[in-house]
């Protein structure tokens, strides 16, 4: 659950990853079915004005080809597979939040292949979805002490969420530290 002041109007929040317990103990692991009833019920339940879906994108990175050469057939298969599961059901929960009038947020990379899908081009056919791009440094994210710039695209159906995110554009007037060598896991 996340904690928001009581000052902003807002109710609590809750994320669901690998890095968030469930109450059993267990780590909110979207790649089980049962933990994707969990979550859709939970979605069903407490109806979330806006939902942010996250998925894993190293699958789907420009940067990951380079490791590809490297990886066994089998191996490359099922990290796509494992990959256009998650994404696949990212989208279903953001399709619901569409359905029901309420707002999503979906979020990958820009150059990330997977804005190249079928599965994310269909949720342009609801009502106000809508992309934008921005840089991450702008909102201050850093790696090693060095802004990142970790341009970052959006789709989501919120007009107020876009204009805002519109406005963090990179001015050029600092150096970026690349996100090589591991870092860009860092900056997830």
């Amino acid at each position: 659950v996340i904690e928001v002041p009581e000052s902003t109007g807002l109710r609590k929040g809750w994320a669901l990853d690998l890095t968030v317990q469930q109450d059993d103990g267990t780590p909110w692991d979207l790649s089980t079915a049962a933990n994707q009833a969990r979550a859709l019920k939970l979605q069903q339940e407490q109806a979330p004005e806006l939902l942010i879906a996250s998925p894993m994108c190293a699958a789907f990175s420009t940067i990951q080809n380079l490791n590809y050469r490297d990886m066994k057939p089998q191996e490359l298969i099922d990290k796509i597979n494992t990959a256009m599961a998650h994404i696949d059901f990212a989208l279903r929960m953001c399709e619901v939040q569409a359905k029901a009038g309420r707002y999503f947020l979906f979020e990958h990379p820009v150059q990330a292949r997977s804005w190249s899908l079928s599965r994310v081009k269909h949720m342009f056919k609801y009502k106000g979805v809508m992309t934008v791009d921005f840089d991450f440094c702008q909102l201050g994210m850093q790696s090693e002490g060095y802004p990142v710039k970790k341009r970052t695209r959006v789709m989501t159906n919120s007009p107020k969420i876009a204009n805002r995110l519109d406005k963090y554009q990179c001015d050029q007037s600092h150096w970026h530290l690349p996100l090589m060598m591991g870092r860009a896991s860092a900056c997830q």
